[in-house]
């Protein structure tokens, strides 16, 4: 996130998806997390989840934003 410094509030969005993983044999869940301000829209990250439980949700999110 080098060089990037709003200085305004921010949204913090996220949606859990189940996709194929890189070597294309199985399924894995990604969470996409992005931050919305004045009209536009940064992807953070895209963290590989142990689970798509609210939990995992929950610390891959706070591990990315904190």
């Amino acid at each position: 996130m080098a060089g990037f410094t709003p200085e305004n509030s921010l949204v913090v969005h996220w949606d859990g998806k189940l996709i194929p993983d890189l070597t294309g044999k199985k399924k894995v869940d990604r969470l996409p997390i992005l931050v919305s301000f004045r009209g536009k829209s940064k992807l953070l990250e895209v963290p590989k989840l142990p689970s798509g439980t609210g939990d995992a949700q929950a610390q891959a999110v706070l591990a990315t934003v904190f």
